[in-house]
């Protein structure tokens, strides 16, 4: 089990990758490439997902490719983490 402080780098990272897709090739991320891009199974990036949305981090529409963004509370989450 994952400590808050854990949690929360790990969204922070989970959160950067996000950015960055967009940013760079102008959609978010599959499973697969955050799994990829973190060096985490997709069974875990999935978990991390799922607890993120329900902490209103992103938006996510789990049965459909390419469709995580960051909320509000998570682009200030991750704002906050950069400038740290």
């Amino acid at each position: 089990m994952l400590t808050p402080k854990q949690w929360r780098d790990r969204s922070v990272d989970i959160l950067t990758v996000i950015d960055h897709s967009l940013d760079h090739r102008g959609f978010p991320p599959t499973i697969l490439e955050l799994s990829d891009a973190l060096g985490m199974s997709k069974a875990t990036v999935h978990h991390a997902l799922g607890h993120m949305q329900r902490d209103g981090m992103i938006g996510w529409e789990r049965n459909s490719q390419r469709t995580i963004w960051a909320t509000e509370k998570g682009a200030e989450l991750l704002e906050e983490a950069l400038h740290v």
